[in-house]
């Protein structure tokens, strides 16, 4: 790939990763600190076939169609299930080069997202009684935890919970990558390079950072070295065994460990602003490997991780509580005329929605992002995947609740209600607020 030809190129691609790493969150402001627990109601149980009316399923794919080809993402894949029906839709291409169209099997990277599965496979690891969340570093990684401030008093929960206030390792590590994109393949990035970086830099002064919370990206990358401690084996193999196999996850790997599949799909970004997509799939996956590795999945496995684990399949009752017990991360926003306060739990978030709050994660790597949400007081599970970024006007936010917003809209014979257009616009711009600080900043 002739990426690297010219240094305004070089230093595009630079900016590109960290647009694709910085995000979610633009007009905040800083907050006290609290916490709380969100208890999720039952889920409906997903089939991968359209049970949504014939007429719902036409309007909702032509939704998709219209946005794709408006907007000039490449591709999208997007699914809602509830209790209206499932729905799955696919539009676009999967690989600009050849055309190739988008299929509802295509695999994705993930981003940020990885925080929740990572989440969840140490809380399979504590239920098995190999660990606890209360455990600190220096009980398991005393090299790491001698190298940070205060790291013997880190724990493992803090390390989820973005509560360790650990600098997000990816700043500094921008910081190369601008000087010289090629370091990406040069170089074969392992975790523990890439944690060098935080070594010895004091504790919430990240710019993804507040006075009482740091964006996780360290601390769950440490966690997958904690978890290969305590298991005596490889992260792959554990979060294969204790995620993947139990929820029959068939199309979900790490990307940057194992070996993909050739449904993965191109990813591209706007490296310029100037509405030219260029082709970053391989320099995003060697990012994504210097940090542990990307969950690299398809809509309807990340859509049965969704209900697995916010519906108490995958997790017991009381690891499920600890996943949903919430810190607040000292950033406000106003979506709804009414002030919220981002609130991070272990791997995932809780956020407001013109239909209620929602559970979840968002995940952008350079070239694809990815939503899964989990909308408690509706039943409803709904995801979206696109495989291009940093192209002007798009919120994956957005085009996720379009698409739930016209389900409730054509509900039948229940008390549903969507939400005019003008509110639920307003909220996805504040979701994809917690999306320009730190969600872009979602690796």
């Amino acid at each position: 790939m002739k990426l690297l030809q010219t240094t305004t190129t070089s230093v595009a691609l630079a900016t590109a990763f960290i647009i694709g790493i910085v995000g979610r969150v633009d007009g905040a402001t800083l907050a006290g600190n609290s916490s709380s627990t969100l208890s999720p109601s039952a889920m409906v149980s997903s089939a991968y076939t359209n049970t949504v009316s014939s007429d719902l399923a036409t309007q909702l794919q032509a939704i998709l169609d219209k946005t794709v080809r408006e907007t000039g993402i490449p591709g999208a894949v997007v699914g809602i299930v509830s209790p209206q029906g499932t729905w799955y839709g696919a539009s676009g291409v999967s690989n600009r080069e050849t055309g190739k169209a988008m299929q509802l099997n295509n695999l994705f990277h993930t981003g940020s997202i990885r925080k929740a599965f990572i989440a969840a496979t140490v809380l399979k690891v504590q239920e098995q009684g190999k660990l606890s969340l209360d455990d600190t570093l220096d009980k398991w990684v005393p090299e790491i935890a001698k190298e940070i401030p205060d790291g013997n008093t880190i724990t493992i929960r803090q390390l989820l919970n973005g509560t360790s206030g650990i600098k997000p390792v990816e700043e500094d590590f921008e910081q190369d990558i601008i000087k010289d994109p090629s370091i990406l393949l040069t170089k074969d990035w392992q975790p523990e390079d890439t944690l060098t970086y935080v070594y010895g830099k004091p504790r919430f002064t990240g710019q993804k950072c507040t006075s009482v919370w740091c964006y996780p990206t360290t601390g769950v990358t440490i966690a997958q070295q904690i978890v290969e401690k305590a298991t005596g084996s490889t992260f792959s193999s554990v979060f294969r065994d204790r995620v993947v196999e139990p929820l029959g996850l068939n199309h979900t790997f790490l990307g940057g460990v194992d070996e993909i599949p050739a449904q993965l799909v191109r990813g591209y970004t706007d490296l310029n602003g100037d509405g030219n997509l260029t082709d970053v799939t391989d320099y995003d996956l060697a990012f994504s490997k210097a940090l542990g590795g990307v969950v690299t999945t398809n809509a309807q496995d990340l859509m049965r991780f969704t209900q697995g684990l916010f519906g108490g399949e995958l997790l017991k009752g009381e690891s499920l509580s600890e996943m949903l017990t919430f810190v607040d991360t000292g950033l406000t926003f106003n979506p709804y005329g009414e002030e919220f306060r981002y609130q991070f739990g272990l791997g995932v978030d809780n956020f407001p929605s013109p239909w209620g709050a929602t559970l979840g994660k968002g995940g952008t790597n350079v070239g694809n992002e990815a939503e899964m949400r989990y909308f408690a007081d509706r039943g409803i599970a709904a995801v979206a995947l696109i495989n291009g970024t940093n192209i002007k006007g798009v919120s994956i936010s957005d085009i996720l609740y379009t698409h739930v917003n016209t389900l409730l809209a054509n509900s039948q014979g229940n008390n549903s209600q969507s939400v005019p257009e003008s509110s639920a616009t307003g909220g996805l711009i504040a979701l994809g607020a917690v999306g320009l600080l730190f969600v872009r900043q979602r690796r």
